[in-house]
């Protein structure tokens, strides 16, 4: 995949449509889509089939590795609406070890009483071997996958991956320092 991404979609779990808010990867027309940028922040702004988005990206000041993501949405259509929102974030690690076979070194796991996933690395014989990310939700998430492959689903892209059509993510998680 090696998207390198940062993803919300959106699901009308009525009809099972999904879309991103910010257009790609789905690429789903859209009434008026945006992007703005300012200091320390990255708003994407969209309307999609009766939904308006808007999605912050924040760095705040100081040394903390920090992005903080916040999400607005309005109803625009003349029903009531059941939306799932779906976060995605590539947790590769790949810019702190940047070489073939990166992956071999990288853990995942679910962090259920935090709302959400984490992604360790343990590269021995580097410079800095240790590395971790993680995807935390304000709200208990329905379900999560802290495997992209079981997110997407063999054979799939990030257009239209198999958690959005299901309308659930499987509960995986990747662990790719041990062979099963």
């Amino acid at each position: 995949y090696n998207s390198n991404s940062r993803l919300i979609y959106l699901r009308d779990d009525d009809t099972g449509e999904y879309w991103n808010v910010g257009y790609y990867p789905v690429c789903r027309d859209c009434d008026w889509f945006e992007c703005r940028h300012g200091p320390g922040y990255s708003i994407v702004a969209g309307a999609t089939a009766g939904i308006e988005a808007a999605w912050r990206l924040f760095v705040p000041a100081g040394r903390d590795p920090v992005e903080l993501w916040t999400l607005t949405l309005k109803n625009t259509s003349r029903r009531r609406r059941r939306l799932s929102i779906f976060a995605f974030a590539e947790l590769s690690l790949a810019t702190s070890y940047p070489t073939y076979g990166h992956a071999s070194y990288l853990n995942s796991m679910l962090l259920k009483r935090a709302h959400g996933v984490a992604a360790r690395k343990v590269a021995m014989n580097r410079p800095n071997p240790y590395g971790a990310a993680v995807l935390l939700s304000a709200r208990k998430p329905a379900s999560m996958d802290a495997d992209m492959n079981a997110f997407v689903e063999q054979f799939r892209t990030l257009a239209n991956p198999r958690a959005l059509e299901t309308g659930r993510c499987s509960g995986a998680i990747a662990s790719r320092d041990r062979v099963a």
